[in-house]
């Protein structure tokens, strides 16, 4: 029940396999978590699917998720909200905030909770989470049509202790969401 409110997904043999330990950071001093896959694609390729929105809902979030934009300014220093659907009929909002937006290799948000209108929420859960994570989503191209894609979670802003104990509890299951997107991503990829 906490993965599926945190990140709207269960465990599955499928993801975690594909979640390999040596490309899952989980390191329990420090607050920051990583995931990286490679991708038949080049660079600009798997960048176009973050910044179109139509493209970013059809990937992002859990096998099962709906996802939609309430609103789409994907531009550095603008925001953009999004609304999820999990399967167990759990909506959540959130907020990218864009910091920086680099192709084709690097895109940087800021992303939170919110309520419909765009106001800061907690997460509904029994434990403490941080407020706001910065992603980084860095492609690296390692060779004509085959590219690496890392993806890192930073508690941005202050935290306190707890809410980073939470944070690096949960890494398990940042790397089981992560993998289900990245295997939406590979499928559409493909087409």
């Amino acid at each position: 029940a906490l993965t599926t409110l945190l990140f709207g997904c269960s465990s599955t043999k499928k993801s975690q396999k594909n979640a390999e330990p040596s490309q899952v950071v989980t390191s329990q001093e420090k607050p920051i978590f990583s995931i990286s896959r490679t991708f038949d694609a080049d660079a600009k390729s798997i960048f176009k699917m973050w910044i179109k929105p139509n493209s970013y809902v059809k990937w992002m979030g859990p096998t099962g998720a709906k996802m939609s934009f309430v609103k789409t300014n994907i531009k550095a220093g603008e925001s953009s909200r999004w609304k999820m659907t999990t399967p167990d009929g759990l909506t959540k909002f959130g907020e990218l905030h864009y910091k920086m937006i680099s192709s084709p290799d690097l895109l940087i948000y800021v992303q939170n909770f919110c309520d419909e209108k765009g106001n800061l929420t907690k997460l509904p859960m029994n434990k403490p989470y941080p407020n706001y994570l910065i992603m980084r989503a860095t492609m690296d191209e390692i060779a004509p049509k085959k590219t690496n894609l890392t993806v890192t979670w930073e508690i941005f802003g202050a935290a306190t202790e707890e809410e980073n104990q939470t944070f690096n509890s949960m890494k398990p299951f940042m790397a089981t969401g992560w993998g289900q997107s990245f295997d939406k991503l590979a499928e559409l990829l493909k087409k």
